[in-house]
């Protein structure tokens, strides 16, 4: 099935594909998994997603409050 298939891939494999039915039928609406976001889950909100740290420091994520710190003592 098309749809079945669109909606696997529609939510870059980080969220739940579901259809919303619209007034010109049916759309593919993706419900994010935690840390992830953006239409099709293709954002990552995790702190250290992005390697914030320089020189080869360690990113330590706390994600009760979506904070970091990098661990630069190597």
């Amino acid at each position: 099935n098309l749809v079945t298939n669109d909606c696997l891939t529609n939510c870059s494999s980080k969220g739940s594909c579901f259809l919303k039915s619209v007034s010109l039928g049916q759309s593919l609406m993706c419900n994010c998994y935690q840390y992830y976001s953006g239409r099709t889950c293709e954002l990552d909100i995790r702190p250290c997603s992005s390697n914030p740290c320089l020189n080869n420091g360690s990113c330590i994520e706390h994600l009760s409050n979506l904070t970091f710190q990098c661990d630069c003592s190597q």
